[in-house]
């Protein structure tokens, strides 16, 4: 009887494991903001890896020039993730700015800022989406936890992605 279930258990694991192989290997977050400020405004606050500690919730110390501060920790309750640099890979003035984060031996994340202005012209929607591939830069026989933990990707990181768009929010509405 206990050989049977023992057998079972190892055979769920492994089908479970080789699952991890088979499934679809993206992660996206996504979450959105008004901000009572101009896009001019906020595009500065993004497009300015010095301007990110006031924002981001991957950094707490200023950055010197594109790339982000390589010790940034962001602590969750259930994961501690690692910002080993985050650098500017596209700009479109004033209404797009993407960002990539190495997130060293668990692979990276792009994040893309979209800025919308209000009818008003004085307020701005601003979207955040981070994508992964959450099987680039992981190693193989790591790689199904991976993708398992993509489909967790927004209820762990969603919370840190509010709080940075509200401190965002703060400091452009401060400008």
């Amino acid at each position: 009887m206990l050989d049977k279930l023992l057998g079972a258990f190892l055979g769920l694991a492994a089908a479970l494991f080789a699952l991890g192989f088979v499934l679809p290997d993206r992660a996206r977050v996504a979450r959105a903001i008004v901000i009572d400020a101009p896009p001019e405004d906020v595009f500065a606050l993004l497009a300015n890896p010095g301007a990110w500690p006031a924002w981001s919730p991957w950094q707490d110390t200023p950055s010197s020039g594109a790339s982000a501060n390589p010790s940034s920790i962001w602590g969750g309750d259930l994961i501690r993730l690692s910002v080993d640099a985050e650098e500017i890979i596209a700009l479109a003035r004033p209404g797009h700015v993407v960002t990539r984060l190495d997130l060293g031996p668990i692979g990276g994340a792009d994040a893309a800022f979209t800025l919308t202005p209000l009818s008003d012209g004085r307020r701005t929607q601003v979207v955040w989406v981070l994508h992964s591939n959450m099987r680039e830069g992981v190693p193989f026989y790591l790689q199904p936890v991976a993708t398992y933990m993509g489909y967790m990707a927004s209820p762990l990181l969603g919370p840190a992605c509010d709080d940075g768009l509200a401190r965002l929010k703060r400091a452009a509405e401060a400008e």
